[in-house]
């Protein structure tokens, strides 16, 4: 009966362990969430306000949305393709901003989908990401001049 009585307690202390080992799992990996890096951060662009700007993943986590525009409805009078569309607030005024690109030329944040309020390029140099006719060249040291 003794036997039986402390087999019986080793497999519950076993069981809480275990369990208190998967509840705590995360912070035992070393893994405690989204990274807070510059690596690990996304460019957004909000078109009400023209703000442009960075957030790291362990920001935009928890508000990222995706949602469909009024364009992906109905483009050039035919039905197409619906592809959601990442969007976050804007810090700056609260409005809806997209995911975008920052131009390799001068680092301005742009919205690359072309539509309505964008072109598709950066508006500063005209420097295209999906490689479509761009007449800016990303500025290197080979082409800084010397004095």
């Amino acid at each position: 009966m003794s036997s039986t009585i402390s087999r019986i307690s080793v497999i519950i202390v076993l069981l809480a362990l275990a369990g208190g080992a998967y509840m705590f799992r995360e912070r035992l990996l070393g893994r405690s969430g989204p990274p807070q890096t510059v690596d690990s951060a996304t460019n957004w662009f909000c078109h009400h306000c023209g703000n442009g700007f960075t957030l790291p993943a362990n920001e935009y986590a928890g508000r990222v949305r995706f949602t469909l525009t009024p364009e992906d409805l109905e483009e050039r009078g035919r039905k197409t393709l619906i592809r959601p569309v990442a969007r976050i607030d804007c810090p700056r005024c609260g409005k809806q901003a997209v995911a975008a690109r920052q131009c390799l030329t001068d680092g301005a944040i742009f919205d690359p989908r072309r539509g309505p309020n964008s072109s598709g390029a950066c508006p500063k140099c005209g420097w295209r990401p999906y490689g479509s006719r761009s007449t800016a060249k990303p500025v290197g040291p080979e082409d800084e001049a010397t004095p």
